[in-house]
């Protein structure tokens, strides 16, 4: 057999001789990328693993911030119940161990936090519609937001149209606005009765100039629900 293959190529043109040998050689060549590409996959996966294992942090190795915490802003502060919201702030911890974010001063389920970090945390919403305080409690040291949250329905009234990118809000009926903004001046349409007040927070956990709204109503807050446009 060796002897016919030696025959057949002695007999070749040279084109011809070399063309043979290249597709024996791209023939030959085909099961080994096949080969070498199984085991890149399988040294790719088992890094994964590995790199896996090793991430694994132990929480109660990190300690608790040595600074009391500080709720800066909450965005946004209404929604319904379940949506997300962002808690922003300093000193929240890497991690959340045993700490509690607290709706009108009592811990949220711990299935209603969704992240968690040194400066923000996403938590939803309750499940009944109300105003609601909000704060943290980091190893037993409580910060509060100056604001409240607002969780309406579809049949919550009355109802405010609220302008983000404009600076814009508007209300129908005998309310008082009580705007607490970045800058100190909100443009308010549906009423007269307005009171700007300005707060001094970090532009890096703001988005936009409205900060928090309070709807006055006899001189009583109020429920209210908005309506972004």
């Amino acid at each position: 057999m060796f002897q016919k293959a030696i025959i057949f190529f002695y007999n070749l043109s040279l084109k011809r001789a070399v063309l043979v040998l290249f597709v024996f050689s791209l023939f030959l060549s085909v099961p080994l990328i096949y080969l070498l590409s199984q085991r890149e996959k399988s040294n790719f996966s088992e890094a994964g693993n590995n790199e896996n294992v090793g991430s694994t942090v132990d929480e109660s190795l990190i300690p608790y911030p040595e600074d009391p915490p500080k709720v800066l802003l909450v965005t946004r502060f209404y929604g319904k119940p379940g949506d997300s919201i962002l808690i922003l702030g300093e000193n929240f911890g890497q991690v959340r161990k045993e700490s509690q974010v607290l709706f009108n001063n009592k811990p949220i389920f711990e299935d209603d936090i969704k992240y968690w970090s040194d400066n923000e945390i996403e938590v939803a919403l309750p499940s009944q519609k109300g105003v609601y305080s909000i704060g943290v409690s980091i190893n037993n040291k409580k910060s509060f937001w100056f604001g409240k949250v607002y969780v309406y329905d579809n049949n919550t009234s009355p109802v405010v149209e609220i302008k983000h990118d404009k600076n814009f809000v508007k209300v129908k009926g005998d309310y008082t606005v009580v705007a607490y903004t970045v800058s100190g001046k909100i443009n308010v349409f549906g009423t007269r009765n307005i009171k700007n007040i300005k707060k001094d927070i970090p532009l890096k956990y703001t988005d936009s100039n409205i900060l928090f709204l309070e709807l006055l109503k006899d001189s009583k807050p109020i429920l209210f629900r908005v309506v972004e446009n």
